[in-house]
């Protein structure tokens, strides 16, 4: 049976760190964000490239509407759902990502 297919993706912002800054202490923990594709894909089987573009996008998101004075005081990763951790790099995109919203 073949794996489902989906065009909506949930991912989660995680951020960790010793805020240095009284503004940024409540900057710490998770977040939530949407991503709608531009075409279905299996969420087990993305290609690297397709991971970083998602990555790239969320975090483009997480700081339009998360603002951080150190950012140096934190990690922020991406993961899917599922837990699968979403890294960005130098691959260049696909034009997977129509639209990342933040899940306030």
């Amino acid at each position: 049976m073949p794996a489902p297919l989906t065009t909506e993706l949930h991912c989660k912002v995680t951020v960790t760190g010793d805020a240095s800054s009284e503004e940024d202490r409540s900057i710490p923990g998770t977040y939530d964000f949407e991503v709608h594709l531009k075409r279905a894909v299996n969420p087990a089987a993305l290609t690297d490239a397709e991971k970083s573009e998602i990555a790239c996008q969320v975090f483009d998101c997480f700081h339009d509407h998360i603002g951080i004075d150190f950012l140096e005081d934190f990690f922020i990763g991406v993961s899917l759902a599922s837990g699968a951790e979403l890294v960005e790099n130098d691959t260049p995109p696909v034009d997977l990502v129509a639209k990342v919203s933040y899940e306030a």
